[in-house]
């Protein structure tokens, strides 16, 4: 090893110790007394790392927040009794109410769970409270007074307990990082004989003494460095005056001296491959002769900066001059190479190299799991982002390489395909590895597009023979329902999908003397019915909704409620008389149904599962009867993410990821509604061999 490369290891294995951190455990402050609050201390080490301080007395315990104070650390509060079922005789036992204020305030928002075993109620995170069953509340975060309501009445004696975690809020002292010095207040005052210690990191710094000594023992290789070739920094003019007699200083510096004069001399090296021109012959001088002679050594030392190992040596027959303009032509060809590698025009030189039709896209992403492909884009004020992309939403180091699937192909016996293995990429791969600018992460892709029409007719994209049909029927009435844009002049609407429609005294049916089952579908079906709200009755029996979906009646009558569609079914115990009315009460959540939520966009934005597999080989999905045959692989999509809703089209994206293999040759693909079996896009297209390390991106557009 060179003195230089043992040089710069130390200095590296040396900076490395300096930055290692260490921690202190437990370490002591005082005795509680039962009457102070506030406790002063100055740690053992100094150099405390942020973020790293707590101090407890057992009860409490406190965390810095890595700006030098103290606050109080989140603490996990589990089966805390909340309430319990109110007993005969209370006033409010009728009532499904409760009411209570926890014992530590100060909540954390999404962090409530209350429940009596049988319903359970779970936080929102900005105040209100919902319960599994239908029920109800709010809480206050900072008072901690809760307020929830079941939808039954929870039996007497019941506990109902609360998990939440409390992180009461409040300053309780200060740290000092250089000096150690911690200052706590506790909110009780500790009780006597407690215990108050504190834990922290701290950075460890060895003594100068031992760094320069490793730098002092290198320096007996000081033969090994190339003093002609290298400049010398005097670092010792940047230290003051009164300091310059240290000897192990002066050791320290004259070495890094010589260290930081190594990469001058590469610099200004590098300087001159800036300009092709500037490349020529350097000469040395032979001893004891005196003359100069050509330097090849000095070309090989301009070569090795950008990565290039020169051929040395004179050709049989080759003139001084003919082999010094063969070495700098080598030199020169590659410094414009050089110049541009790392750089995105770099990959545009290996594409065209390689004579392949590849894109290079961006990729922004909000969560760097999902990617978005966008074109290279130029935004006009900082935090700008291509259109349809919010402001969460950045350019990451990923970026994508892209082949349109354009042409068929062909394969014995008469078999044809889009892609097979990695056909086109193996030769971009190793050239992209090599010259991708640096910190970034290239991403293979292939696309392939695929077309259709909203009004049910097939469309063939000639060129790849991708057929697309829209399979779904009630195409129509997804569109004229409460659209915007089928409002007259001046005209709106609004509502509230919270909202609870109570009904009352809906006719059920009317009794015939006999007939002990009944059965109805609710005047407002299309909207859920609320749980636990559902009563029947003919005045004689009357049937209450257990929240489950099953009926109670008074006298022993059974029945039945499905809250999605309406239909509800009870036996009677004894048959109503003949004539008499049969009603029922319940409730319903306005703007749940499908009457709302099947605007054209919310439909669009509902098709939102996608299905491939290898079936449909050859067969067109205008087919009667055509579904997918041999599901492999499923996936979801998102609005707007990777469903584009635009004037003219709706762009279904799907994307399938990077380490999925499918050697048996996806041919078909299914958009789907959101429950994942109702098929509203059907397509077909010739194999698509996928392999690992690939992405494949499948674009649909459905024209309107």
């Amino acid at each position: 090893m060179t003195y230089t490369e043992e040089l710069e290891f130390t200095i590296q294995s040396t900076q490395q110790l300096l930055n290692r951190p260490q921690s202190a455990v437990g370490e002591f402050i005082a005795f509680g007394d039962g009457l102070n609050p506030a406790f002063d201390h100055d740690t053992t080490y100094l150099e405390l790392r942020h973020g790293f301080v707590t101090v407890t007395d057992g009860a409490e315990t406190y965390q810095d927040d890595g700006n030098g104070n103290l606050v109080n650390v989140a603490v996990p509060i589990v089966a805390e009794l909340f309430a319990v079922g109110r007993s005969p005789g209370d006033p409010l036992i009728n009532s499904p109410t409760f009411t209570n204020t926890i014992i530590n305030p100060g909540i954390q928002p999404g962090s409530i769970m209350i429940t009596d075993g049988v319903e359970t109620f779970f936080d929102t995170g900005i105040g209100p409270l919902e319960g599994a069953l239908g029920g109800f509340g709010f809480a206050d975060y900072a008072s901690g007074t809760i307020t929830i309501t079941f939808t039954y009445i929870p039996p007497p004696g019941t506990q109902i307990l609360i998990n939440y975690t409390s992180i009461a809020s409040g300053l309780h002292g200060t740290v000092n990082y250089v000096s150690g010095h911690i200052h706590v207040v506790f909110t009780n005052p500790p009780l006597l004989g407690a215990i108050i210690t504190t834990s922290y990191q701290w950075q460890q710094y060895y003594p100068t003494a031992i760094y320069v000594f490793n730098l002092g023992i290198l320096m007996t290789s000081i033969t090994d460095v190339d003093v002609v070739a290298s400049k010398y920094v005097d670092l010792i003019q940047l230290v003051p005056e009164k300091f310059r007699g240290a000897e192990i200083l002066q050791e320290y510096l004259r070495a890094v001296g010589l260290y930081t004069g190594i990469w001058l001399t590469k610099i200004d090296n590098m300087l001159k491959l800036l300009d092709i021109y500037s490349v020529s012959d350097q000469f040395k001088e032979t001893i004891p002769a005196h003359n100069l002679v050509f330097d090849e050594e000095y070309m090989s030392r301009l070569g090795a900066l950008i990565g290039l190992t020169i051929t040395k040596g004179r050709n049989p027959g080759e003139t001084e001059e003919q082999y010094r303009d063969r070495l700098r032509r080598q030199l020169i060809n590659a410094i414009d190479w050089y110049k541009i590698k790392g750089t995105y025009q770099a990959l545009q030189d290996a594409i065209y190299i390689t004579n392949q039709a590849i894109a290079v896209k961006d990729l922004y992403t909000n969560d760097y799991i999902n990617f978005i492909q966008e074109d290279w884009f130029i935004a006009s004020y900082p935090g700008e982002n291509p259109p349809g992309l919010d402001a969460t939403y950045y350019k990451s180091p990923h970026f994508g390489l892209q082949i349109v699937l354009n042409q068929v192909f062909m394969q014995p016996p008469a078999n044809p395909y889009l892609w097979k293995g990695d056909d086109k990429f193996a030769n971009v791969r190793a050239l992209v590895e090599e010259i991708r600018p640096v910190n970034t992460v290239p991403t293979f892709i292939i696309e392939m597009d695929a077309q259709c029409n909203e009004d049910g007719t097939l469309y063939t994209v000639s060129a790849t023979q991708v057929k697309s049909i829209r399979l779904y029927e009630p195409w129509v009435f997804t569109r004229q329902y409460f659209d915007q844009d089928h409002l007259g002049p001046g005209q709106t609407f609004h509502f509230d999908n919270d909202m609870i429609i109570p009904i009352t005294a809906e006719t059920y049916g009317t009794g015939d003397g006999g007939t002990v089952t009944f059965i109805h579908t609710m005047d407002n079906v299309g909207f859920k019915i609320r749980e636990g709200f559902v009563t029947v009755t003919d005045g004689v029996e009357i049937f209450i909704d257990n929240g489950d979906g099953t009926l109670t009646g008074n006298l022993g009558g059974v029945g039945t409620i499905n809250y999605t569609n309406g239909i509800c079914n009870v036996t009677f115990q004894g048959a109503p008389a003949k004539g008499v009315g049969i009603t029922t009460d319940y409730q319903y959540f306005f703007g749940s149904g499908r009457f709302f939520d099947f605007s054209q966009l919310a439909f669009l934005e509902s098709v939102t599962v996608w299905k491939l597999g290898t079936g449909n080989k050859g067969v067109s999905p205008d087919t009667p009867g055509w579904n997918l045959v041999t599901i492999t692989h499923t996936g979801t999509m998102a609005f707007p993410q990777t469903i584009r809703i635009l004037p003219d089209r709706t762009e279904y994206e799907v994307v399938v990821n990077q380490s999925i293999v499918e050697a048996g040759g996806f041919s078909e693909l299914g958009l789907y509604l959101s429950d994942g079996t109702t098929l509203v896009i059907g397509c077909t297209f010739p194999d698509i061999f996928k392999i690992a390390g690939v992405e494949l991106r499948i674009i649909l557009r459905l024209l309107k």
